[in-house]
């Protein structure tokens, strides 16, 4: 007897790859998972979103206006909003940054590995904000 060693052939292969691949293409449909929740209730709203490569997205809206906003990045990387009467106050990385309704930054607060811990009030937001609440 010969020893002969078996090899598949290339028309063999082709049609092993081929029957794989219909097999995983349709089977796939049946295992993919809802990209987006929404729940709406009387005067709020929960949106769940989960994107590619793990990223998610979550807000919660009440009947006035205000937003809580949760995001997961690319990398682990995460940021928080939120939105109250107009104000708010945005979390991302290592920075904090509280504003005023009109726009104007009241405190800023940056963490970094050289400098440490630096935090910033603008005097004249405040006193701007705290003008306005009274004037009217």
């Amino acid at each position: 007897m010969k020893n002969e060693s078996r090899t598949l052939r290339p028309r063999t292969f082709l049609i092993l790859a081929m029957t794989v691949t219909l097999a995983l293409a349709l089977s796939l449909p049946a295992h993919a998972k809802r990209n987006s929740v929404v729940i709406e209730g009387p005067g709020v709203t929960v949106e769940k979103k989960k994107g590619w490569f793990g990223t998610e997205k979550q807000v919660y809206q009440d009947a006035l206006g205000n937003t809580y906003e949760t995001k997961k990045g690319l990398f682990g990387r995460k940021s928080t909003q939120s939105n109250v009467f107009g104000s708010q106050v945005v979390r991302k990385g290592n920075r904090t940054e509280v504003t005023a309704p009109d726009g104007t930054p009241l405190v800023t607060k940056k963490k970094s590995w050289l400098k440490g811990e630096e935090t910033r009030v603008n005097g004249n937001g405040m006193w701007s904000s705290l003008k306005q609440l009274f004037e009217d």
